[in-house]
């Protein structure tokens, strides 16, 4: 029934969301984008490229480095330039199914198909962000351990961490294990990428990028999967266009101690049952998950970034579990249903937040997988 009938719909639906994803003039949707290209022009200018932003899209908050690196696309018309992000975007996600098909028994079109349809995909190619190429260097660092290769894993996610600092998640998972060739790598490609920042916009761009960091203020956007997300939510008005909600109470002063309280126990239960399971697998893929659901802005488009060791841990199992179906299906709720609907008190909990509750469901299908990895922190520690 699958190969007849499953795999050809999953593959069409696939095809016909990306196609719509990029559909139109490039760069007449992809606001993010936009907000790189017009901080890119300012930096290839020698202004600072935080300041100014249009408010409506909101500053770049990419580090300086990053920064640099995409303000050489700058160089192009808006035009060429999205085109061009588009074809570097897609050749990392292809590239890291590739690698994931190689380790999943050739399922990488599968997981490709099931990535597509989401809205994590969906977004991520209509905004024009970063996530593919974030995806590709996680995925990469996540094979680098399972092979033992510690500097290059230390290496490849240093440079994710030092791109998207939520990631960090993963260094005391990693002083557990007592990697510490690991760790080396990570401080030595941080350090190296900050003095990259440091020399290409100096210290006066750290202090703008910093400052910008404390200006979000989006955290209740129907694209924010994480939990920081739904207490927004639930607890103040919605001020956005985007999202039409009802809180389930008026209390703002909570937000951040019920945010810090939830994030808290989450945190508790995933380093539990990672010290309990003793898998490679379902620790990538645990904490990858985890870092997207505790950061401030956990946006849908990161979900995937863990998909790799999510998939190999879930491939192992006789059966999906139901779990992960729910969560994936919660993952494809259209953007732009959320956008064009208000919510109830219980609908905002609930419908409203379904991209957060999504990467629940795949968090709690990894933890409560019963199978095991043969790549354990013991074993890997002796190369380390």
């Amino acid at each position: 029934m699958w190969d007849v009938y499953g795999f050809p719909l999953l593959l069409i639906a696939a095809c016909i969301l990306t196609a719509l994803s990029v559909a139109g003039r490039p760069g007449a949707s992809t606001t993010d984008f936009l907000t790189f290209y017009q901080s890119g022009r300012q930096y290839l200018a020698g202004a600072d490229p935080y300041v100014p932003y249009v408010a409506y899209r909101g500053p770049n908050l990419n580090p300086p480095w990053v920064v640099a690196l995409l303000a050489q696309l700058c160089r192009a018309t808006l035009v060429t330039a999205v085109s061009l992000w588009w074809a570097i975007s897609f050749a990392c996600f292809f590239w890291a199914m590739v690698l994931i098909g190689r380790t999943t028994a050739g399922h990488g079109v599968t997981i490709a198909c099931a990535v597509l349809v989401t809205q994590a995909a969906y977004s991520n190619v209509r905004l024009g962000q970063v996530a593919w190429p974030l995806m590709l260097l996680v995925t990469a660092a996540w094979l680098a351990d399972r092979r033992r290769r510690s500097i290059a894993c230390g290496v490849l996610l240093g440079a994710a961490m030092s791109w998207k600092p939520f990631l960090l998640i993963f260094a005391p998972y990693l002083i557990w294990r007592r990697a510490w060739r690991t760790l080396a790598a990570i401080a030595i490609t941080v350090a190296a990428t900050v003095a990259v920042g440091f020399a290409l916009v100096g210290a006066s761009g750290y202090a703008s990028w910093l400052a910008s960091l404390l200006l979000v203020g989006w955290e209740g956007h129907p694209l924010n999967a994480s939990l920081r997300g739904v207490v927004t939510r639930i607890l103040t008005p919605s001020v956005l266009a985007e999202l039409h909600t009802t809180p389930l109470v008026v209390a703002p002063a909570w937000r951040d101690g019920v945010w810090l309280a939830v994030s808290l126990l989450l945190a508790a239960a995933t380093v539990l049952r990672i010290v309990v399971k003793h898998d490679l697998d379902m620790a990538w893929g645990a904490l990858g998950l985890l870092a997207v659901l505790i950061s401030p802005l956990g946006w849908v488009h990161y979900v995937p970034i863990a998909i790799g060791p999510i998939a190999a841990v879930l491939m192992r199992l006789t059966h999906p579990p139901r779990l992960a179906i729910a969560g994936w299906l919660l993952l494809c709720v259209p953007f732009a249903w959320l956008k064009i609907f208000t919510f109830g008190p219980v609908l905002t909990l609930t419908v409203a937040s379904a991209y957060a509750w999504g990467a629940l469901a795949l968090l709690a299908a990894v933890l409560l997988s019963d199978s095991t990895s043969s790549q354990t922190p013991n074993a890997l520690s002796a190369t380390v």
